[in-house]
Order: C-alpha cells, then sequence, then structure tokens
C-alpha cells in the first residue's frame, strides 16, 4: 500500500473516531441530562411521599426482620400527642406484653404477623398513665427482597379514640334512650315517610302482642290501623308529608287494633325529627279502655243517682199522701168519738171499723217500708217452718174477701188440700200473696175476677199464680213496675193507693227463698204473677225432709 493510501485510510480512521466521538459526547451529556432530570424527579418525589407522610391523617411505621419498630413518623406525635419512643425499639410481643396495652386483643394479630401475611384494619387499644384511653388502628404489608428474605413490615396507623369515643357516646346515648322508651307506660312506635315502621318500644309490644324485630320494616297500616281508619290514616300520613298536620304535638282521640284484630280506644301524640334517614315520625300512644271504662261508669252512677234521688221524690211525695191519708182517718174518727161521747152504738162501730181499717193500712205500708229496708240492708232473716199452702191460700182469701167485696170482684182460689207443705218463712210467703191479691183487686175494675192458684210443675217447683182480669202492663210499664217505690202513669193507677213497693217487695222476698217472681200481663188483658219456689223447697216426704241450704245473704 502506498503512502497515500495509507494517509487516506488513517484520515477516514480519524474522522470515523471523530464521528463516534461527537456521538458518544452527545449521548454521554444527554444521558446525564436524563440522570438529572430523572434524580429530580425522584427527590420531588421523595419530597411528596415525605410531604404526604407528614400531612396526613394517618402515620407510617416499619419495622425490621424481628418485627421491631425501627421507624415512627412525626405524624404520629401531631395527631395522638404520644411519644414515637413508646413504640420505636420494641418488638410486637414485648410491645403486648406492656402496661397499658391489651395482651388479649394482641393474640390473632401475632399470629398474622408470624405468617408474615399482610393485614388490615388491626385495631387496639392504650392506657396512658394519666389514665386516658386511646384507640389506633393499623394496616401492614410484608416487605421481601429480590431473592424472597424477610425485611419487615410497612404500614400506616389511624388514630380512633375520638370516632370510637364518639361513637360508644352515641351507643350509651342511644341505649339511655332505648332504656327510657322501653321504661315508658306509653307505646311507642316510630315510622318513616311512608308508614313503614323503623322503631318500636316494649309497651308497644304489650300493646298490640308484636314483638320488635316482627314489626320493623312493615307498614303501620297492616299492623295497627284498623279497616274503619284507614283513609284517616292515609289522610293523616298525607298531611304529615305535606307539612300541612294541625295534630303535630297534639294529644287527638282514636282507636286501634292488636295482633289479635281486637280494636281499642287510645290517645295519639305524634312528633316529628329529622334523622340521617330523612323525617320520622314518632308516636306515644296510650290505650283508654279503662279510663273510658270508668268514665262511663261514672256517667251511669250519675244517672242512677239522679234516678235515685227522682225515685225518692217521688216516693217522699206518694208517701206523703198514702201515710196521711190513713193517718188523717184514724185522727178524725177519733175526734169525732170524743167529741161526741153519745153517738148510737152502731155509728161508733162503724167509725171504729174505719179507724182498724186506716191503722191497719198504716201499718201495711209502713210494714212494707221498712221489710224493703231491711232486705237491702242484708238484715232480714227467715224463719222456716214446714207452711200448708192450702192453709195460709184460705187466710188470704179472707183477709182480702171484704175489700173485693167492695171492689165487686170475684175473689177464689184453687189451692188443693193434697198440696205438699213446702219449707219457708211463712210470714213472708203471706206477706207476698197478700200484696199480689192487693194489686190484682187494686187494677182490676168492677165486675172482673181474681184468683189464687198454687201446684208443682214438671220440674217439682211449687207455683203461687195469681191472676186477674184488669188492666194489665205494657212491657215498659212493666220494668218500672218493679222498681222501688215507682208508680205507674197511667190514669187507672194514678186513682189507687200505695207504695208502689209491691212486685218489688214480692220479687225480693221470693229471691230470698231461692226462688223468682214471673210476671205474665199485656195491656188489657190482665196480669198473672206467679212466684215460683225451688223444688228442694217442696217436703214431699215430710218425716225425711232435711232442709236445703241458703246462702249467706
Amino acid at each position: 500500500m502506498t503512502a497515500t493510501h495509507l494517509f487516506g485510510v488513517i484520515a477516514v480512521a480519524v474522522m470515523v473516531a471523530a464521528a463516534l466521538l461527537l456521538v458518544g459526547v452527545s449521548y454521554l451529556g444527554a444521558t446525564v441530562a436524563r440522570l438529572g432530570r430523572q434524580h429530580a424527579e425522584a427527590r420531588e418525589t421523595r419530597q411528596r411521599l415525605a410531604d404526604v407522610v407528614e400531612l396526613a391523617a394517618d402515620w407510617v411505621w416499619e419495622t425490621d426482620t424481628d418485627n421491631r419498630f425501627t421507624y415512627f413518623s412525626h405524624r404520629f406525635e401531631q395527631v395522638t400527642g404520644l411519644s414515637r419512643e413508646l413504640f420505636v425499639g420494641f418488638n410486637r410481643e414485648g410491645l403486648a406484653a406492656r402496661d397499658g396495652f391489651f395482651a388479649n386483643e394482641w393474640t390473632d394479630h401475632l399470629e398474622t404477623i408470624r405468617a408474615r401475611a399482610p393485614f388490615y384494619g388491626f385495631r387496639y387499644s392504650y392506657v396512658h398513665q394519666d389514665g386516658r384511653r386511646y384507640v389506633f388502628q393499623i394496616n401492614g404489608k410484608p416487605l421481601f427482597d429480590r431473592k424472597g428474605r424477610f425485611l419487615g413490615y410497612r404500614g400506616t396507623g389511624t388514630d380512633l379514640t375520638e370516632t370510637v369515643t364518639a361513637r360508644a357516646d352515641a351507643d350509651a346515648a342511644e341505649a339511655h334512650a332505648r332504656d327510657v322508651l322501653d321504661s315508658a307506660l306509653d307505646a311507642f312506635f316510630s315510622i318513616d315517610s311512608d308508614g313503614v315502621v323503623v322503631d318500636w318500644n316494649q309497651a308497644a309490644e304489650q300493646m298490640f302482642n308484636w314483638s320488635r324485630e316482627e314489626v320493623l320494616g312493615r307498614p303501620a297500616a297492616a299492623l295497627i290501623v284498623p279497616g274503619a281508619e284507614l283513609d284517616a290514616h292515609w289522610s293523616m300520613m298525607a298531611q304529615l308529608r305535606a307539612g300541612d298536620a294541625w295534630f303535630l304535638n297534639t294529644r287527638v282521640r282514636t282507636t286501634a287494633r292488636r295482633r289479635d284484630a281486637t280494636v281499642f280506644p287510645c290517645e295519639l301524640a305524634i312528633t316529628e325529627t329529622w334523622t340521617p334517614r330523612g323525617r320520622t315520625f314518632n308516636a306515644f300512644m296510650r290505650d283508654i279502655t279503662d279510663r273510658e271504662a270508668h268514665q262511663q261508669a261514672i256517667e251511669h252512677a250519675r244517672y242512677e243517682a239522679e234516678v235515685a234521688s227522682k225515685s225518692k221524690s217521688e216516693f217522699l211525695a206518694a208517701m206523703s199522701h198514702e201515710l196521711r191519708t190513713p193517718l188523717n182517718a184514724v185522727i178524725g174518727f177519733s175526734d169525732l168519738l170524743v167529741s161526741c161521747p153519745h153517738l148510737p152504738e152502731e155509728q161508733r162501730l162503724e167509725y171504729l171499723c174505719d179507724i182498724r181499717e186506716s191503722g191497719n193500712h198504716l201499718l201495711e205500708l209502713i210494714n212494707d217500708v221498712l221489710d224493703l229496708s231491711k232486705i237491702e240492708a242484708g238484715r232480714l232473716d227467715l224463719s222456716e217452718e214446714p207452711v200448708d199452702l192450702a192453709d195460709l191460700a184460705n187466710a188470704c182469701i179472707r183477709l182480702l174477701g171484704e175489700r173485693a167485696q167492695s171492689a165487686l170482684l170475684e175473689l177464689r182460689h184453687d189451692v188443693p188440700e193434697d198440696l205438699p207443705p213446702v219449707l219457708a218463712d211463712k210470714t213472708r210467703i203471706k206477706q207476698v200473696l197478700i200484696n199480689l191479691l192487693s194489686n190484682s183487686i187494686k187494677f182490676t175494675e168492677p165486675g172482673g175476677q181474681v184468683s189464687l192458684s198454687a201446684r208443682l210443675d214438671p220440674e217439682g217447683r211449687m207455683r203461687l199464680s195469681v191472676a186477674d182480669s184488669g188492666v194489665g202492663m205494657a212491657p215498659e210499664e212493666l220494668a218500672r213496675a218493679f222498681e222501688p217505690f215507682a208508680q205507674l202513669d197511667n190514669v187507672y193507677s194514678r186513682r189507687q193507693q200505695g207504695t208502689g213497693l209491691g212486685l218489688a217487695l214480692v220479687r225480693t222476698l221470693s229471691q230470698l227463698h231461692g226462688g223468682k217472681l214471673e210476671v205474665d200481663t199485656e195491656p188489657g188483658a190482665g196480669t198473672t204473677a206467679t212466684c215460683v219456689l225451688p223444688a228442694t223447697r217442696v217436703m214431699l216426704d215430710p218425716e225425711t225432709y232435711e232442709a236445703p241450704r241458703r246462702a249467706a245473704g
């Protein structure tokens, strides 16, 4: 190769080398610039991460291969007010055993650490020496090198003290409110704007027989609203939703339905509250069944008192006349006898008979009043003995025969001689028959008939009946005739004398003997009154008869 050629090759080589050098220098410059930018970006990233670590609500921590805490960010001290030295240098087993920590909270967590598994949401407590309790929650991730060797854990921590305390306070307040509601005597329940039950206390459980678990989430209308009140219920809900409910915070009277479909009266008061779920309507309900029954009883008692007062007034008005009439006759005829000592014997006898009749009539009136008073006071005792009804009937007919004859009535009796005797108070049974006969004579027009009969019915009871062809009574008159001191308000009865005690006294005396009084009557068709004595009083075999036991009073 000639020098010229060699020189040319060298020149080319130099030129290539120069070009490569230029390229290398350019690449090196670009690389250096790129590395500079990457370093700046890394530094910026590290600063950004450091800022995040220091500014975040959570703190960052790290442990080594022995699970010993090697790093705690400053954020821990800023958030909790505690020193990082509380943790740094301690492993988890040693930390769990220190004063202020609760080892039982760490049992499962330590197993997770030993397994070198990630964990999330581990919560534990720490009680500081000043008595304040802290609650922390941490997340952690195990770290491994390229060869899989365990390097430790890195994670974050959160202070839940305020959250847990607030939650505990809220739970305590809710528990207190629940205790208050459950101790309330009134039923309490809450419904949302759709009428669905969201709360239900123990009083509501007892009142409606639905448990809290059974009603939550169900519409109140399907549980406690009677069918007749459904339209009113939905109208009420519409007013509540529209904010136009006049009845808010006001007690209203309504009705409700129990689980067994029984309907009862109640008082209802509704209040409104706002919750995260929206508006809630709280209902306080009180069962007023007993109160209304008590009120009705008071009204009934007031009515009865008014009736009794009216009856007393009517009785006094009637008795003032009934007592004065025979008493005036006694006094008047006595004065005549005293002032005219030389009256003819026949006239004197007539006046004496009038005095005796008036005195007997006055005695009958007084006896009726006293007997009824004794009965009502529970002080009338029966003097029981075997009573021959045929003899008793004859005595009554003889006693009232003159009165019936004066009234132009036919008085007869049909009492068989062979009737078995009855164990009774002879005086009171006679009083029963005389009262019935007197009533019939009093309310039967001239030309009529009054009859007394006695017989055994198919059940072995003794039936003592007085029948007449008199004016009779309508059902409403019969009911009034049984009231003590009541007098019928028809024209015919107002012309008659009497206290109005007849049927009331007869019925009471019949009941004292364990029997009853039956009355069959119609206006214009006469009346039949029957004293029914129980079969236990009929002495079919007087030799072996054993007296019946009567209930006291």
